[in-house]
């Protein structure tokens, strides 16, 4: 399908090496055609040393690419899409998830609800159908934590709520609000510009939410180097939200003493292992379309059979009608002819 001239959403993803995962995330996105026709795909490429840019040159109209030289981090990236993207709603992704059917709908739908949030995230999952992430809170020593972590998915995380934060791996606001914003801070590394931008989302008034109808599976934190600037970044953190976050209602409320702060505790080999995993995942997605396709088929064929029948009901009426009107020419012939 092609793009939409003037798209209503921009899905911006940052990208250094991992094509396995980009190359699955792409099919996704394809296979689930979720406002697929209302949608561009904007993908930045910060200086990937792998055959990334060589796949990036193969797709459609529909996906656009911007090029770094090097590698200019998450924040600059994200940054990068949100100035060039024409869509009236930004949808940051991370390029080693996988939508399922129905992702984006449920998105824009919690956004344009009553609570009209300026930020909305989603739930996401491990290849093994456990949570990885259904909002983002913080532990008792103040470290961030993803909510309801490794729990099942059809548990408190299937409610959808107003949280503290959401990831940035996969996160929906709206392109005007986030460019007023400021944008993420490109001050942090590879970490944290997801948390330091809800925190100033919420500090002017906003809601962050997280729906649980949007689903996607992810493959927590494939990027190299995701955890490298960690201390640097928490200290920068700390110092701006410490005193903010120690009297904000909802972070206190989220407050878990048993959780781990935010970091990769599962790894994915990259070999046969990990393209298993995310063919299994991708399966769904594909299997959706194809009977989302199959329905549609048969639907035309009922439309083309009501079309056939109609008009074969006009034939027999025009057969009617010339019948009914040689019968009055018939009974006009024999009045005459009594005459």
């Amino acid at each position: 399908m092609p793009a939409s001239p003037v798209p209503r959403f921009s899905i911006i993803i940052p990208l250094f090496n991992r094509l396995l995962f980009t190359t699955i995330c792409v099919r996704a996105l394809k296979a689930v055609a979720d406002n697929w026709d209302a949608t561009e795909v904007i993908f930045i490429d910060n200086g990937s040393t792998d055959e990334t840019a060589a796949f990036l040159s193969t797709l459609g109209s529909e996906f656009r690419v911007i090029s770094n030289e090097r590698n200019m981090g998450f924040a600059h990236a994200c940054n990068q899409g949100a100035s060039a993207a024409r869509g009236t709603a930004l949808v940051f992704l991370n390029n080693d998830t996988v939508p399922q059917p129905g992702w984006l709908t449920a998105l824009a739908g919690a956004m344009t609800g009553p609570l009209a949030p300026a930020v909305v995230g989603a739930r996401l999952l491990f290849p093994d159908d456990m949570v990885q992430h259904a909002g983002l809170g913080f532990n008792a020593r103040d470290e961030p934590v993803h909510l309801f972590y490794g729990d099942p998915a059809d548990g408190a995380a299937s409610t959808s709520r107003a949280v503290p934060a959401v990831t940035g791996a996969c996160l929906m606001v709206e392109r005007r609000r986030f460019l007023d914003t400021g944008g993420f801070d490109e001050g942090y590394l590879n970490g944290f510009e997801d948390l330091d931008f809800c925190c100033r989302i919420r500090k002017d008034g906003g809601t962050v939410w997280y729906e649980a109808a949007s689903v996607l599976y992810h493959f927590e934190s494939a990027s190299d180097g995701r955890y490298r600037s960690d201390a640097a970044n928490y200290e920068r953190f700390e110092a701006r939200w410490a005193d903010w976050l120690a009297t904000d209602p909802l972070a206190q409320e989220s407050t878990i003493a048993a959780q781990l702060p935010v970091r990769l505790t599962r790894s994915y080999a990259t070999g046969a292992d990990l393209r298993r995993e995310m063919e299994r995942v991708v399966a769904d997605a594909t299997s959706y379309r194809a009977e989302f396709e199959r329905l549609r088929a048969a639907y035309d064929r009922l439309i083309g059979e009501s079309v056939r029948q109609a008009d074969w009901i006009r034939s027999l009426e025009r057969d009617a009608q010339r019948v009914r009107g040689r019968n009055r020419i018939q009974r006009l012939v024999g009045s005459l002819l009594h005459i």
